[in-house]
């Protein structure tokens, strides 16, 4: 069952990377001495990765062979300082961080940036917003990745995302956003369910929204786990969520299920209720409504389309007992 996701990805994220204005690479600044969104130069050593970042690190051969053919870097990365003196945490841009590594590494990163990556100083914890630090760091990832082409796997865990920050913007009396908080309005949150704003920021429908929350409120641990792995996606996951979460443990635990679906519909139809039902009561019960009637009686041509329906479902129904034990089932 293992997910594998198409290659049309790499050439979409790394569209995303070019959007900045090249002008960047025109001025090479090497202080680390920046005001806010001033950009500066800092040594890549000097910077580590987010551990809050969930994002997937792929691609980074292609990154970095990007990085070498624009001679330099296009897209600020976006740091906070740590508590380290000299050293600073990536809120965004890991990939072209790893990627300009992978570029020195080689003795191909441009000799002109020293070692240095572009960078705006960023602290999350200065967002004027009643969030708590944690959140403040999340919404500061989550508004600067809204670019990326992401798998099931990371949508399940921006939905998570998303729907705490906007609980808690809410429980704090926030009516709305400005439109630097990563748009380019204002977002409205008063009069607003939860789902439709998350669905807004994630560029997603509420019906899809609905899908995830349904696998976060009726998936196993196990079946979030495969999910977040990329060994399901999301219409796997949610056909498993048709199951108590004991029966979606014991299909995800089979080596090789011949398909899932043809699993989970078997379980369903184990689980069906029977109803005991004697041919003899059939019988009494269709002479009971013919007894009335004549021999020739006239209806009119819908009616007896519906009538003609309903034998071809009753032949079905007694197709079935043929096949089905006489001793009822749970």
């Amino acid at each position: 069952m293992k997910f594998n996701r198409e290659n049309n990805y790499r050439k979409q994220e790394i569209e995303g990377m070019q959007k900045i204005n090249s002008e960047v690479l025109k001025e090479v600044k090497h202080t680390v001495d920046g005001s806010k969104n001033e950009i500066v130069y800092i040594d890549m050593d000097k910077i580590r990765p987010n551990s809050r970042n969930q994002y997937e690190m792929t691609e980074i051969e292609e990154m970095a062979g990007m990085i070498k053919l624009a001679g330099g870097i296009l897209q600020n990365l976006i740091v906070k300082p740590m508590d380290e003196e000299g050293y600073y945490v990536l809120t965004t841009g890991e990939r072209r961080w790893r990627g300009a590594r992978l570029l020195r590494d080689r003795n191909e990163y441009p000799a002109i940036f020293d070692n240095k990556v572009p960078c705006v100083i960023q602290d999350p914890v200065e967002i004027e917003l009643p969030l708590n630090d944690e959140d403040k760091e999340d919404f500061a990832i989550l508004v600067t990745n809204q670019y990326r082409v992401k798998t099931d796997a990371i949508l399940y865990m921006e939905m998570l995302q998303w729907k705490r920050i906007i609980s808690n913007l809410k429980k704090a009396g926030v009516e709305y956003l400005p439109k630097e908080f990563g748009s380019d309005q204002e977002i409205k949150l008063k009069g607003k369910r939860t789902r439709e704003l998350v669905a807004e920021q994630m560029n997603l429908s509420t019906g899809q929204v609905a899908r995830f929350e349904k696998i976060e409120k009726h998936g196993s641990e196990e079946l979030i786990s495969k999910l977040m792995r990329n060994e399901l996606n999301l219409p796997e996951a949610e056909e498993l969520t048709k199951l108590d979460k004991e029966e979606q443990k014991e299909i995800l635990q089979q080596s090789d299920p011949v398909s899932l679906k043809e699993e989970v519909q078997q379980k369903l139809k184990e689980k069906e209720k029977r109803v005991g039902i004697k041919p003899m009561e059939i019988s009494k019960r269709i002479e009971g409504i013919m007894v009335n009637l004549e021999e020739t009686v006239y209806i009119r041509e819908k009616e007896y389309q519906k009538l003609e329906r309903i034998l071809i479902d009753l032949k079905k129904i007694m197709s079935c007992l043929l096949y089905t034990s006489p001793s009822p089932r749970d």
